[in-house]
């Protein structure tokens, strides 16, 4: 994979982190800020989940949609690293 935008490290490397989905809403922004209304945008998330590299979905733990990282975006995580 190519080298991976500022945006789309900061996104992996939270989802990377994570157990479980995470909301969107709970994702860093494409300078690595969350809060104060500061979020991934729709944007990017798209871009991402067609790269194949984020899944969107339900958690099972928690009554909650969000996003999780591949085995493709952990790859590509690794690859940047």
């Amino acid at each position: 994979m190519a080298k991976l935008k500022p945006s789309w490290r900061f996104v992996l490397t939270a989802l990377g982190k994570a157990d479980d989905y995470i909301p969107a809403r709970l994702l860093p922004d494409g300078f690595g800020r969350i809060g104060n209304g500061r979020c991934a945008s729709g944007t990017n998330l798209k871009e991402m989940k067609e790269a194949g590299v984020i899944q969107y979905g339900k958690s099972l733990m928690r009554a909650h949609h969000g996003y999780r990282i591949t085995p493709a975006g952990l790859r590509a995580l690794e690859e940047e690293r």
